[in-house]
């Protein structure tokens, strides 16, 4: 990490660490960087562009990890040679998947430890996801449009893009530290102009919606900043979390998981600002003619606060990845012809991405089990026009509604548990303590469901009557 002296100072004054403090800077880095490019460079020569986006983007990874920069630009450039020597085919995509998340793997084995440590390895994450995007989308360019799904015409690249673009794209400071993932078709789009709320040639009016990410930002961060000082990850290790009831256990995991959550939230929002600013994220205008800056959105912050279901979590949290597996991983495992199969390679490759403790495996597991737990509810209800009748009824519903989203609330912070605490070692004491009841009972749900459904499904009471002939 670069050595910055008044960084250490004031990362001692707010009670954090330089890494964090340095990661946040970074963060904010972008708004300034944004402008300059929206006021000076707006209208000028891509080549200008990508320079700027490759240099500044270059600095902010300096200024957080010194010299280990180096790896970015080892793997910046060796997709670009993939695309280049190899071409628009699947040989290409299988090399940037085997590489990329080699080089990553290999980054964890070599420089994890067993806590969670702001290291190159962070945004180089972020970066893996993009550059395999990219050649991916090389490769869907160069299909025959026959053969080329919805999603593949929009993002296919018909082009090999040049290592400047490449560059730029990978390096834009919006996205090289904490995300988003945005794909190069519209990295171009908005160096060419066409991401703009006017066709006059003035610039985008993205300066108000930028700074109203930057101020949710900000404020997420501070209250993350002081809750955290209560509900800290490492408290679930001490005697005196072991010793408290079960029922006060259960209520600091619910409270600790939706504050862990909040440093997600403040450096997403703190990015897709700076986004917003550079008119990156422009999405077309909704049905009342306002301008939309949303395409980068990585959480939909009032569904996120008001959820009454577990896949509203996923709906709402870290949306540009789940879109990222979705495109890239999901939907091109359909050969498996089995949906829970795709779903469950699709939660392990994001398990692996984020490295190898069992912690993330366990978390992914629950998010897999939560869900499908979900379904069979939903499932059920259809079944049954009775029991679909009764939790439509005025007085159940209400208070199936309440049923529900404590339910939610309660199982909230349960899978988040092994993901901060790592270590099975850890974790699974937590668990142990909690009587694995974020376990049991959705396991037993799920495996009794075909039974309920049997159980609940009407039967036909149309009897067959016999005819008789003359």
């Amino acid at each position: 990490m670069a050595d910055l002296g008044l960084v250490k100072t004031l990362a001692g004054a707010f009670g954090t660490n330089e890494a964090s403090l340095t990661l946040i800077l970074g963060l904010l880095a972008g708004y300034p960087l944004a402008y300059f490019q929206r006021q000076f460079l707006f209208g000028k020569s891509a080549t200008l562009h990508h320079v700027y986006f490759t240099l500044t983007g270059l600095g902010i990874l300096y200024a957080n990890f010194g010299t280990d920069i180096l790896h970015h630009v080892i793997c910046v450039f060796t997709n670009y040679l993939l695309m280049k020597t190899i071409g628009p085919k699947l040989l290409s995509v299988q090399l940037a998947f085997l590489f990329n998340m080699g080089y990553l793997l290999a980054g964890y084995h070599f420089c994890a430890s067993n806590t969670y440590d702001i290291l190159w390895t962070t945004p180089h994450c972020v970066m893996t996801l993009r550059l395999i995007g990219l050649v991916t989308d090389h490769f869907d360019g160069g299909k025959d449009p026959a053969e080329q799904s919805a999603d593949q015409k929009k993002l296919g690249l018909t082009r090999t893009p040049s290592l400047l673009e490449v560059a730029g794209h990978s390096f834009h400071f919006g996205g090289v530290l904490v995300g988003p993932q945005f794909p190069m078709r519209m990295y171009l789009d908005m160096i060419e102009g066409k991401l703009t709320d006017n066709s006059e040639g003035k610039r985008p009016a993205c300066v108000v919606p930028a700074l109203k990410r930057m101020a949710l930002g900000l404020a997420y961060t501070v209250v993350f900043a002081i809750l955290n000082g209560y509900y800290y990850d490492d408290y679930m290790t001490e005697p005196a979390f072991f010793e408290s009831s079960w029922l006060q256990k259960y209520l600091f995991v619910l409270i600790w998981g939706k504050v862990m959550l909040y440093k997600y939230v403040g450096c997403w929002l703190l990015a897709e600002g700076s986004c917003i600013l550079s008119s990156l994220t422009y999405n077309g205008r909704d049905e009342q003619g306002n301008p939309l800056w949303d395409s980068c959105k990585n959480i939909k912050l009032s569904k996120f606060e008001m959820v009454m279901s577990f896949q509203d979590v996923i709906d709402s949290f870290n949306i540009n990845t789940n879109k990222w597996a979705a495109h890239y991983v999901y939907k091109r495992l359909k050969f498996l012809n089995n949906r829970m199969l795709s779903q469950l390679f699709t939660l392990v490759f994001l398990a692996l991405w984020h490295g190898f403790h069992s912690g993330y495996y366990a978390c992914f597991f629950l998010e897999l089990v939560y869900v499908n737990a979900e379904k069979q509810a939903h499932a059920l209800l259809k079944v049954s026009p009775l029991v679909s009748s009764a939790v439509r009824h005025p007085v159940a519903r209400p208070v199936l509604l309440v049923a529900l989203k404590l339910v939610l609330l309660a199982h909230l912070g349960y899978p988040l548990v092994p993901f901060a605490l790592l270590k099975s070692a850890k974790w699974w004491q937590v668990h142990k303590s909690l009587y694995f009841t974020g376990h049991w009972p959705f396991l037993i749900f799920i495996a009794a469901a075909p039974f309920l459904k049997k159980l609940l499904k009407p039967r036909d009471t149309n009897t067959s009557k016999e005819t008789k002939s003359d």
